[in-house]
């Protein structure tokens, strides 16, 4: 489980750690001839974390700072080249922020808690800020189950890389109307769209 990275207050300069070079395989192990070695895990950091936070990439090629001057506020995630210098505006958010980077510096992955009864998550790419929606993935691949989304209480929640372009996604939560019937999913989602699904338990009532 990789850690979720919490602080309050103050100026936060986070930095990923630097996967050791090597091949990823799908079970998040890296293979160097016939050693098998676990693969380092980015982190997911968990915004704000005061007025401006910095998430560096695992290789220093990029940042992204997101700035949250107070709460009332709307909070802007920014990327800038550490080469070149030069800043690029992604978005605005409303609340708060869950961020990772995939190992290779290629992909970050942005859950965003946008309202308290729901969470969309999202996969940008950060040559091109091309973004993947996860929720027109599930729809496309589990539209049975992906009725959930959006409605009532639903936290769609990338929860970590499983691989360079895989992510561990979870789709939890339960209707506002009685009976209140909750339900708990868990995909393994590719950015080029195949899902799959590994876990499904529907509760007919939630509470």
């Amino acid at each position: 489980m990789p850690a979720r990275y919490f602080c309050r207050g103050g100026e936060a300069s986070l930095v990923c750690p630097q996967p050791v070079p090597g091949i990823f395989d799908n079970s998040n192990s890296q293979i160097n001839g016939n050693a098998q070695t676990k693969a380092r895990r980015t982190p997911v950091f968990d915004l704000p974390r005061g007025p401006v936070s910095h998430i560096s990439s695992p290789d220093r090629r990029w940042t992204l700072i997101f700035e949250c001057p107070d709460y009332t506020s709307e909070r802007k995630l920014w990327i800038e080249d550490n080469q070149t210098h030069s800043r690029r505006f992604i978005r605005g958010f409303e609340r708060s922020l869950g961020i990772s980077w995939a190992p290779d510096s290629r992909l970050f992955f942005v859950e965003d808690a946008y309202a308290s009864n729901e969470t969309l998550s999202y996969v940008f790419d950060p040559v091109t800020l091309k973004v993947s929606d996860l929720a027109k993935l599930l729809r496309a691949a589990d539209p049975e189950n992906a009725n959930y989304i959006q409605v009532g209480h639903s936290y769609l929640r990338a929860k970590r890389w499983l691989n360079l372009q895989e992510l561990l996604v979870t789709l939890k939560g339960y209707d506002d109307d009685p009976p209140h019937r909750g339900y708990s999913l868990k995909y393994r989602v590719h950015i080029n769209g195949k899902v799959q699904k590994i876990y499904q338990h529907l509760d007919g009532n939630w509470r």
